[in-house]
């Protein structure tokens, strides 16, 4: 290993953010996909956003 010991704290918290924001996007995209396909999601949030006055 090249790195010294700050290094590789940075790359660990570097894997934990990319972790992170990959299962925000796999989230994201699933509830879109369920979205866009009229599934349970879909239904839930339509009655969320119903009670909500914009």
């Amino acid at each position: 290993d090249r790195q010294d010991s700050q290094g590789s704290v940075g790359a660990e918290k570097h894997e934990a953010l990319v972790m992170i924001l990959g299962t925000l996007a796999n989230l994201v995209t699933f509830i879109f996909e369920d979205l866009v396909t009229g599934g349970f999601f879909d239904r839930r949030l339509t009655s969320v956003l119903g009670s909500v006055t914009w």
